[in-house]
C-alpha cells in the first residue's frame, strides 16, 4: 500500500505585519483551529484569516508553530 504523502512543513517567513505587532502574536498549537483561536481573543475567524493574508491561505489549513496575528475586540 502506498504511504500517505508527509503534511506540509509550516511557511517559514512571516509578514512584516506580523514581526510589527508582537503584542498581537499568537502561536499555533496542536488542536487549534481559527475558529477556536477567534473564539479565545473574542474576534472572528474572517477577520484572522483577513489579518493574515499571506501568511494563512486556506483558512482551513493553519500549522503547529505557525505565529499569527490575532486582534481581540
Amino acid at each position: 500500500a502506498a504511504e500517505a504523502p508527509a503534511p506540509a512543513p509550516a511557511p517559514a517567513v512571516q509578514p512584516a505585519d506580523i514581526q510589527n505587532h508582537p503584542e498581537g502574536n499568537y502561536t499555533v498549537e496542536a488542536g487549534d483551529t481559527l475558529s477556536k483561536i477567534a473564539a479565545e481573543h473574542g474576534t472572528t475567524w474572517q477577520r484572522i484569516h483577513e489579518d493574515n493574508e499571506g501568511v494563512i491561505d486556506d483558512a482551513d489549513l493553519i500549522y503547529t508553530g505557525q505565529v499569527i496575528l490575532v486582534n481581540g475586540s
